[in-house]
């Protein structure tokens, strides 16, 4: 005997997993991937949720099966490819300079097609500053693919010497004067001055001398020192003279003088006459004779001359 029996078959469909997230990750970030087409997940960490965080140190693969609500599997990956780590430097790395001075800091680990960004405003790998005190500056670098890294670096403002001139200076023509300077451990004159705190100068009309001092830090610093150089007294006691004996003359300095002194040397003895201190001077010598006279002016500045009498 023969039986027939009859069914029916049905095909199920499996479901059609979509995993995202493929693509590039910057060393230290993480990526959060979502797996869709199915109902229930599970990933290759072991996770069972369609989303997945991770922070790969490498580059990975994750793989996920999902299954369908009628029990049919599907699967699906995503490729985590990491980047190298963005590593910033900026050199000089410990930049010290003077007060006024600049120094130039460059940045580098963006690569070649890289950017960075400097915490004042800056863009590029260098960037020159002249801070007027210590200060720290921060460069972000760029890569090509958006990965950052940043770092800091502080610029050490030293500050310059404090210089004293020890100012006004003033002089009389011909004569020699010194100067005194401050302030640091080094100190350099211009016009061949001697490279010591306290030159002689003997100028011979107004001058400005360049002082440039160094500190005990190294900076250095420069000042003009002025010197004043004071005109003589214009003092003309005129030509010799030849007296008959028993006869006088009369000498006469400048008005306006601060002091006048005269002598009279009798050129027979050797004696020396002191004479009154007016501008004036009658003289009666009996033997040749000279005149002496020195004037000073208010400024203290001093002028001589003398005269010769010769008597017959």
């Amino acid at each position: 005997c023969h039986s027939t029996a009859q069914g029916q078959l049905s095909v199920l469909e499996d479901p059609v997993v979509d995993a995202s997230g493929d693509g590039l990750l910057c060393l230290g970030s993480c990526v959060t991937m979502h797996a869709t087409g199915a109902q229930n997940y599970v990933w290759s960490t072991g996770a069972q949720t369609s989303f997945l965080t991770m922070c790969p140190s490498q580059s990975t693969t994750y793989y996920v099966t999902g299954t369908a609500s009628n029990g049919c599997p599907g699967a699906d990956s995503v490729t985590i490819t990491v980047l190298p780590a963005v590593i910033a430097d900026i050199q000089p790395a410990t930049p010290v300079i003077c007060s006024g001075s600049s120094v130039t800091l460059t940045a580098t680990g963006a690569g070649g097609m890289g950017k960075y960004f400097w915490s004042d405003g800056t863009t590029g790998s260098t960037n020159t500053v002249a801070p007027l005190q210590t200060t720290t500056y921060t460069v972000t670098a760029s890569t090509l693919h958006g990965c950052t890294d940043a770092v800091s670096v502080t610029v050490d403002v030293l500050p310059l010497p404090t210089i004293q001139t020890g100012e006004p200076y003033e002089v009389c023509q011909g004569i020699s004067i010194d100067l005194n300077a401050s302030g640091g451990v080094a100190y350099a004159w211009s016009h061949g001055l001697a490279a010591v705190p306290n030159p002689v100068a003997a100028p011979l009309a107004d001058i400005t001398y360049t002082l440039t001092v160094t500190g005990s830090n190294g900076c250095t610093a420069s000042e003009a020192v002025f010197v004043d150089v004071l005109d003589l007294p214009a003092l003309n006691l005129g030509p010799d003279l030849e007296l008959c004996m028993g006869t006088c003359a009369t000498l006469t300095a400048p008005q306006g003088m601060a002091q006048y002194s005269w002598t009279m040397e009798n050129l027979i003895t050797g004696a020396m006459q002191t004479l009154s201190a007016t501008a004036e001077q009658t003289l009666c010598p009996l033997f040749n004779s000279r005149a002496y006279l020195k004037v000073t002016d208010g400024n203290g500045c001093e002028a001589l001359d003398n005269v010769l009498l010769t008597v017959n």
